[in-house]
């Protein structure tokens, strides 16, 4: 779901490229502002607009390509899939398509509900999402965003649940999902989801070191600023006698 700590994908990339990792994000937003445009309304994420949900998946198909293609060139190495993927069925394609070119797939769903968290998110985005870039008017880009929010709700389906849309709220009802999805059981699927900035955790299925590795360094990133103090003891006898190690 899409309330998550901003540039969180290039944060984690960051992280595995230290551990020397060949990693690189594939951002579906930036496929969307470079195939339809930057200058969208919340209007554009309405799971009700049939044009703009088919533009959409269009960029997502496309982003998925060229990760997929990635692989096949580097062989080994993490991608990562930055997209709301806030469906079962969008979750299951990529799942499928990647099971048949033979990725493995964990799922990272970081999701908030805590009003605080999500204004400061949004605030977070006037300042520095492109999609808003040049815009003066904070309120008017939070109360756009805050509608954005409310059409993924429409049809946000928890990982690893059942398939019900908690936060739906729509007054007249979405297309079926495909019945295929019935057979789709996201809790035979590695994924973790961190709730409200990691007050919550939830780990399902980490089996390899490099899954545990992401687990453990998602469950440590925070998105507020943060002061970092650094201490250096004062001189000691082993000092002055250029010794390593012991008290004195």
């Amino acid at each position: 779901m899409g309330r998550h700590c901003p540039a969180g994908s290039i944060v984690v990339s960051r992280y595995l490229a230290w551990l020397g990792v060949n990693c690189r994000v594939f951002n579906v937003g930036e496929y969307r502002r470079k195939l339809v445009g930057a200058k969208l309304d919340h209007s554009f994420f309405d799971p009700h607009n049939a044009a703009a949900v088919d533009q959409r998946l269009q960029c997502a198909v496309s982003a998925l390509q060229d990760m997929l293609r990635w692989f096949e060139a580097v062989h080994s190495g993490v991608a990562i899939y930055d997209a709301t993927n806030s469906t079962r069925s969008r979750r299951k394609k990529i799942l499928d398509e990647c099971t048949r070119h033979g990725v493995e797939v964990m799922f990272c769903e970081s999701w908030c509900d805590d009003s605080e968290l999500v204004e400061a998110n949004i605030r977070e985005v006037k300042r520095t999402s492109p999609d808003y870039a040049g815009v003066q008017d904070l309120a008017s880009v939070m109360e756009d965003f805050r509608r954005r929010i409310n059409h993924y709700s429409e049809v946000y389906e928890p990982v690893g649940g059942d398939g019900t849309r908690p936060l739906a709220k729509g007054s007249y009802p979405l297309p079926p999902a495909s019945p295929t999805i019935e057979e789709y059981d996201e809790r035979l699927v590695s994924y973790v989801r961190k709730i409200n900035v990691g007050s919550q955790m939830v780990i399902n299925r980490i089996t390899s070191y490099l899954e545990s590795r992401i687990v453990y360094f998602v469950m440590n990133i925070h998105i507020a600023p943060r002061s970092v103090l650094f201490s250096r003891h004062g001189e000691s006898m082993y000092n002055l006698d250029q010794r390593l190690g012991g008290d004195p």
